[in-house]
């Protein structure tokens, strides 16, 4: 009981580990394994409980900063924002325990081919799932563009169907290994030659689109861009912005023009930080930042509410 159930924290715990700040993208092509051993056992009930343990572990991971940032820009007491996390883990992680309810199912109706059967119920899952934040399997090889370029032809799906047939397809070559399955070695083997041409075709996608983004790049016409930072805390952003409403776009405008003065040569574009404008551009309130565009003859970049066309 205890080995099953750390199994299947690892599981989930470990797709917090291959994303960023960690990073470590060489546990992914095995982080599923413990999981679907414990899956292909289980039916029912027990499945989904199991799969809805993995996700919930895998989104509280994930999502550990999210009861600090509802207490901070929301106000809420930590308790209540812990509460909001956990509901939320548990709402966005039930996609895996309904994966998990047909593991055993599709494993049994698929036969040897199960891995391969597996890792489409599983994208198919996933691309159903509503989210609020779109993590999907295959994002975390955004850290590998020899192969995660592949999703320009196939969407991030294309990634997570080659992470989860892997794991499956290790899964399947350990049970061989240990002879708790019928399925003839040579089976596999094929079996594993599909995957390793899978992964070779993504590769030469890959490949192929780095040298497109290298031409263009060469092609391009470079610019010089200023990306601004100022250090404010939030306490010391909301005192800004109780005693100006424009406070924090004139702040930017300021250090702008220092950077304007820190560099001879002409700056193209700004960058500024989510949120430096609170209303629309073409707000009165804003008219420090439009008098600076026009002035530095140059974009500012930054997240707004409104667009045109």
């Amino acid at each position: 009981m205890l080995l099953t159930l750390l199994s299947l924290l690892f599981s989930g715990i470990a797709q917090a580990a291959v994303s960023p700040p960690l990073s470590w993208i060489w546990l992914h092509p095995f982080s599923w394994v413990p999981a679907f051993a414990v899956f292909s056992r289980l039916e029912g009930r027990r499945a989904l409980l199991a799969g809805w343990l993995v996700g919930l572990a895998a989104e509280m991971a994930i999502y550990c900063w999210l009861p600090g940032t509802i207490a901070r820009f929301g106000g809420f007491p930590v308790p209540l924002a812990v509460l909001v996390w956990l509901l939320f883990a548990a709402g966005t992680g039930f996609y895996t325990a309904i994966f998990a309810w047909g593991f055993a199912r599709i494993r049994r109706t698929a036969g040897p081919w199960w891995p391969l059967a597996i890792a489409a119920w599983f994208c198919a899952l996933e691309f159903l799932n509503p989210q609020l934040f779109g993590y999907l399997q295959g994002v975390a090889w955004y850290q590998v563009p020899s192969l995660f370029l592949v999703v320009a032809t196939t969407g991030v799906s294309g990634a997570s169907f080659l992470v989860i047939f892997g794991n499956a397809l290790l899964l399947q070559g350990v049970e061989i290994e240990a002879g708790r399955r019928g399925f003839a070695t040579s089976g596999w083997r094929v079996r594993f030659a599909l995957f390793a041409g899978l992964v070779a075709v993504a590769a030469a996608l890959s490949h192929a689109r780095l040298a497109a983004i290298a031409e263009a790049e060469a092609a391009a016409t470079p610019i010089r861009i200023a990306i601004i930072q100022p250090r404010h805390t939030i306490p010391m952003r909301e005192a800004m912005e109780r005693l100006e409403r424009d406070v924090f776009a004139k702040d930017l405008v300021s250090l702008s023009r220092e950077a304007v003065a820190a560099t001879p040569a002409h700056i193209d574009a700004f960058v500024w930080p989510e949120g430096s404008l609170r209303m629309e551009p073409s707000r009165k309130s804003n008219e420090a930042v439009l008098d600076f565009a026009r002035e530095a003859g140059a974009e500012i970049w930054l997240g707004a509410n409104q667009w045109e066309t």
